[in-house]
């Protein structure tokens, strides 16, 4: 456990702004497959208008083995977040009880990045996909 929380600290402090600020959001396999709301997520912070400053502040928490392996094919900072005794790989619905669990997991593990001393902003990749279907369309 230890070490988790030692590789954890590591991604963040590289990571973190000045402000210990980092920006993050969460996958599972069910996101993360080739060109996936993953990949558009990432692509946004490079097309965007002037957020390409942005990625290097990213931390993606992978919620199973599949999403945290593509991650690392994309990019540096990765983070393992494994729930012993549940597999978040599958698409989990809306107050479903696997829903619920991952949702008080990732809020669990939200906290620990506090209690270390970080600021956050938690998106999600639903928002790429409109940044970039907004700016596709010209609107």
């Amino acid at each position: 456990m230890e070490k988790k929380v030692d590789e954890l600290k590591n991604i963040l402090k590289e990571a973190a702004t000045s402000s210990n600020t980092i920006i993050i959001t969460t996958i599972n396999d069910a996101w993360a497959e080739p060109n996936s709301m993953f990949d558009l997520f990432l692509e946004s912070f490079k097309i965007g208008n002037e957020t390409q400053r942005f990625i290097k502040h990213l931390v993606v928490i992978a919620l199973d083995q599949k999403a945290y392996t593509r991650c690392l094919k994309l990019h540096s900072q990765c983070y393992n977040l494994s729930t012993h005794g549940v597999d978040f790989s599958e698409e989990a619905y809306f107050m479903a009880p696997d829903y619920l669990k991952m949702m008080w997991s990732r809020i669990d593990f939200l906290r620990t990045i506090l209690d270390l001393g970080y600021n956050f902003i938690f998106t999600v990749q639903l928002l790429s996909l409109l940044f970039y279907i907004y700016n596709q369309l010209n609107i």
